[in-house]
């Protein structure tokens, strides 16, 4: 029997719906943006990661490294792309709470969906080891007896540890003179040469020297002390709780992720995590993982975004 074009294709209909809807999840390769310099700390982080991440997904994870305008070129990229699950990125905080309060960025936080949470390190106030102060509180009693007569390195006017610094400072009533740089590598490389007195940015970028003892971080900007920080003063050892920072990766995606893949992505992550390669990068690192999935990331980007635009308007801060 002959049966109509017209039949064959209502026939073909349903068969190929439940095809579309059977197709497993990822079915292919997955992008992974990363706004920064091939080699550097995020990406390294993010690469070792996607290693872990590969075989939990079963599909290979291709990185691109879009490091161009401080990120903004690589976030804006992103949120463009199609919010299927095969187009994530690879971010810290700074670009989406920080570099919105000095200048005009084609995104905004809700310009994406929240996956997860992965790593952490907390801001410290270090110093190298013949700085005229051995303890956290000394060394604000320094800052208070000369108004503007110190200086700090910072990873540049529109990141999270400009913010930090100024924060802290703000809460302890000191005034300390802001040198910005171009990223945290070039913040510590000018601290540690002796450009300025103090470095207020992340323990990786300057661990080695933690450890050498040519550096002394007298301050953490956490309620808790790191083990290898065991000489700070946590924030509420000096009068300033509410004032903590932290630098923290995350995978994101375009807004409009499929939940159902959302949750698969979170819990593959989970996974990766906790593998030993991982656990050891961590380890090396001196950085924490983090297990918050999407809504708490989300909320945790909010947060920080507030708390930062209070303080520009304190601050006078001018959008570029």
């Amino acid at each position: 029997m002959c049966i109509p074009a017209a039949a064959r294709a209502q026939q073909a209909a349903p068969q190929n719906g439940l095809a579309q809807a059977a197709e497993v999840y990822p079915s292919r390769p997955i992008l992974l943006m990363i706004p920064s310099s091939k080699g550097g700390g995020a990406d390294i982080s993010f690469r070792v990661l996607a290693a872990a991440l590969e075989p939990v997904l079963g599909q290979k994870i291709e990185i691109v490294n879009k490091p161009a305008d401080g990120a903004a070129e690589g976030l804006a990229a992103l949120a463009k792309a199609k919010p299927d699950g095969y187009t994530l990125g690879g971010v810290w905080n700074g670009p989406l709470t920080a570099s919105p309060q000095v200048r005009a960025l084609p995104y905004t936080v809700d310009s994406f969906d929240t996956v997860a949470s992965v790593y952490e390190s907390d801001y410290a106030v270090c110093a190298r080891k013949d700085f005229p102060a051995e303890t956290g509180p000394a060394l604000v009693a320094l800052l208070r007896e000369k108004p503007l007569g110190y200086t700090y390195s910072n990873e540049g006017r529109g990141g999270a540890g400009y913010f930090a610094g100024e924060r802290l400072f703000e809460a302890l009533g000191v005034l300390v003179r802001s040198e910005n740089y171009d990223g945290s590598g070039e913040a510590a490389k000018n601290f540690l040469a002796g450009a300025v007195d103090l470095y207020v940015g992340t323990v990786p970028a300057i661990q080695a020297h933690i450890k050498s003892g040519s550096v002394k971080c007298l301050i953490v900007l956490s309620t808790r002390r790191p083990d290898i920080l065991r000489q700070a003063a946590t924030t509420r050892e000096i009068g300033a709780e509410g004032t903590e920072a932290a630098l923290w990766r995350m995978i994101i995606a375009p807004k409009g992720l499929p939940k159902d893949r959302r949750a698969k992505l979170e819990a593959a992550i989970r996974k990766a995590m906790a593998a030993p390669s991982v656990q050891t990068f961590l380890a090396v690192q001196g950085e924490r993982a983090l297990a918050d999935g999407g809504p708490e990331t989300m909320a945790r980007l909010k947060k920080e975004f507030a708390a930062f635009s209070d303080l520009t308007s304190r601050l006078g801060v001018k959008s570029e």
